[in-house]
């Protein structure tokens, strides 16, 4: 097979010829892309527009990301028609086959892959998970019948477990942002279950969530038990008013549990969605003995006279939230808004996930 000498280095002899698999491991825009497909079918590597080498684990396709969208097109528009093409003993093709991504496409390159898969009606879905998770680009036959879709197949229990562990990767941030709702499926799943990072996450946060519960129904030893078991639910927004701990203990006149709040670095400064204070709190709900404990540790004000942000503070049930957009920035991070995807405007993110290509989640 005929590599340039470009892409081979020296041309002239002075240094050995490369081989495609050296080059990819020194060209991070060279990537291997590993098709899988029935050896006694009619699929073959005839015609692919990409460098094509036999390796010890079966062929190889070498891209380059050079060629950008017009290549991912082609690459996807060549495999289709190979799987699509029937013989005698396969009347609808090779079904089964499949392209099999690298672990290094970044999450924007997945984005790529998926959206130009689905407007071929081709599927795709990504597995495995940490380090060795990969897309994999399969048949319209597969996807038709809803292969890849590992969520459609789970219990409804188990999909809402699996939606609540992923919001909470959500509120935690960090690597913990990267996570796909299928991929805690997949953990959740496996024979190991969960890594400890994302259990313990998991613990702290439904702390979080019985501490806020406590504290609504008024249950002041038990919202006291569990700040002595874990003071970092003092720091959990309450998914359920946007206020935290401290504003719905104001809300509640539950002096010793505003007490030892106040005891935990941080909780002066919080803020609901309204922006209001845990003083703004006690003040609208004329609890006097709590406005001056606040006011004797510093806790500021954010209302002025006559201030709309306080009607919410007077109202019989506690919630700072005025939109699910909002809900969903201050809790996740990430932008609702109207015509907003999570990281861009609409026309800019692939339609199946509400991206712009930065994720492949949603």
């Amino acid at each position: 097979m005929y590599v340039p000498p470009h892409r081979r280095g020296n041309a002239s002899g002075a240094a050995p010829p490369a081989t495609l698999e050296e080059l990819s491991a020194s060209n991070p825009a060279v990537v291997e892309i590993k098709p899988e497909f029935n050896k006694d079918g009619p699929f073959n590597l005839e015609g692919c527009p990409f460098d094509v080498e036999e390796s010890d684990e079966g062929p190889v396709i070498y891209f380059e990301y050079s060629s950008g969208r017009d290549g991912r097109r082609a690459l996807l528009e060549w495999f289709k028609a190979k799987s699509e093409q029937p013989s005698e003993e396969f009347p609808q093709g090779d079904i089964k086959a499949l392209l099999r991504m690298p672990p290094s496409l970044t999450n924007r390159d997945r984005a790529l892959w998926h959206r130009d898969a689905e407007k071929l009606k081709l599927g795709s879905s990504s597995e495995g998970t940490g380090e060795s998770r990969h897309l994999c680009i399969f048949t319209k036959t597969l996807a038709s019948i809803g292969i890849g879709r590992l969520q459609s197949m789970l219990p409804g229990e188990t999909r809402t477990e699996v939606k609540r562990i992923w919001n909470m990767c959500q509120m935690e941030g960090g690597k913990f942002w990267e996570y796909s709702q299928d991929e805690i499926a997949e953990l959740l799943m496996s024979k190991t279950g969960l890594p400890e990072d994302i259990k313990q996450i998991y613990q702290k946060r439904e702390k979080g969530s019985a501490l806020c519960g406590l504290i609504r129904d008024g249950e002041t030893e038990g919202a006291l038990a569990i700040l002595a078991d874990d003071k970092r639910t003092a720091h959990m927004r309450d998914e359920v008013s946007g206020g935290f701990p401290i504003h719905l203990a104001c809300f509640k006149n539950l002096e010793p549990v505003v007490e030892r709040l106040l005891e935990i670095p941080g909780t002066l400064e919080q803020r609901d969605a309204m922006r209001c204070t845990a003083l703004d709190v006690a003040k609208c709900r004329g609890f006097k003995t709590l406005t001056s404990l606040l006011e004797n540790h510093g806790v500021a004000s954010s209302l002025g006279s006559g201030d709309k942000k306080q009607m919410h503070l007077m109202a019989d049930t506690y919630d700072s939230w005025q939109s699910k957009g909002e809900r969903d920035f201050l809790l996740f991070g990430k932008s609702y808004g109207r015509g907003q995807g999570r990281r861009g405007k609409k026309e800019d993110r692939p339609s199946r996930w509400g991206s712009n290509g930065d994720t492949e989640k949603w």
